[in-house]
């Protein structure tokens, strides 16, 4: 059992086979963190939370690896465990949650074979890595437990990422690019996530938010995704307003470039969603491509820009929607041998 471990440059962490770190439930075993690149108020820091199991800052050649189990116990931080009428999840507590694991400004990073579970807050915030490769890995966190996103991407460039199961009650693979002061526009690139199993009771991939920077050069490749959501751009306006400060400074999201293809989703409710709110104007939602994708799901997908940033560019190929797709608010959308419930799809864009 372990607080807060520190991972500094050129340090692998191994745990063989049978192996088991497991993090302490006394939140005094987890200072707060500070960070040059994460010094915003706590109403920026995720669930208001500077502590983490593991932590590596400015650090470089590290690596976390070997057949062994990291525990963060996180349903035992939960100290109401009844889901309220209508909701999936237990309610938060009133206390900041220590994350799993949480990377800034570090490079040359690998996370192979290990398991990761159970997470009390974010299990991975990587903020503003560069050069990660995430293979091979198994991370679960407890279906009823809130804010548990599986591995979070923040601002970060060329990252692989195969292999890997995750299964969580939040995200299940996130890409974003926060700002982290007024003005500021970070970037995550050159991103590529293949081969892998989502299970989520929220999305299983999530990019983006209203007030991020720029995402562009994504690909998505070989997954199955199963459970609330599958894929999930969504804009609303409470995530534009939690940041005021952000919001005054013009920062908005730009997407562009985003590739999915050869993935099975399979959802009770949405299997893809793109939306802006009707208040809110963004740089840019569009250049997004989806090839060779099958959907079940128990609500249409659903694609709704703004009347002040329409979604743009978005092309389907050989996809097969179990339920006609709804479009509002878009323009240049092409489609080519898709079907929609079986039947060829006639697209008609929406005026």
């Amino acid at each position: 059992m372990s607080g807060t471990i520190y991972l500094k440059s050129n340090v692998e962490l191994h745990l063989s086979n049978g192996a088991v770190l497991t993090g302490s439930l006394n939140l005094d075993d987890y200072p707060n963190y500070y960070h040059d690149k994460c010094t915003a108020s706590d109403g920026y820091t995720p669930e208001k939370s500077r502590k983490a199991l593991i932590i590596a800052s400015n650090a470089e050649n590290i690596a976390i690896t070997g057949n062994g189990l990291i525990d963060s116990r996180g349903p035992e931080f939960y100290v109401n465990k009844t889901i309220p009428e209508g909701g999936c999840h237990w309610p938060k507590p009133d206390f900041p949650r220590p994350r799993l694991l949480q990377l800034v400004n570090c490079r040359n990073v690998k996370l192979e074979d290990v398991s990761f579970k159970d997470s009390p807050g974010w299990s991975f915030w990587l903020v503003e890595c560069s050069n990660m490769v995430i293979r091979g890995i198994t991370l679960t966190g407890e279906g009823k437990m809130i804010n548990n996103d599986g591995i979070h991407l923040d601002s970060c460039c060329n990252v692989r990422i195969s292999d890997c199961y995750v299964n969580t009650g939040d995200d299940s693979i996130v890409v974003r690019a926060i700002p982290k002061y007024p003005g500021h526009r970070p970037v995550s690139t050159d991103i590529a996530v293949t081969n892998c199993t989502l299970t989520s009771t929220c999305q299983c991939v999530r990019i983006g938010c209203p007030l991020d920077g720029d995402i562009r050069d994504v690909v998505f490749s070989n997954l199955i995704m199963k459970g609330r959501n599958g894929i999930n751009f969504n804009n609303p306006l409470h995530y534009a307003t939690f940041r005021p400060e952000i919001m005054a400074s013009g920062v908005s999201l730009l997407v562009e470039r985003v590739l999915f293809s050869n993935i099975i989703v399979e959802v009770n409710n949405i299997p893809i969603t793109m939306n802006i709110a009707p208040e809110l104007s963004l740089r840019k939602l569009g250049g997004v491509s989806f090839d060779h994708i099958r959907m079940i799901g128990g609500k249409p997908c659903e694609f709704y820009g703004s009347p002040q940033t329409m979604i743009e560019d978005v092309s389907f190929s050989n996809v097969d929607f179990d339920q006609a797709p709804v479009f509002c608010n878009c323009r240049n959308i092409r489609m080519f041998n898709c079907r929609a419930a079986g039947e060829s799809f006639a697209f008609v864009p929406s005026k």
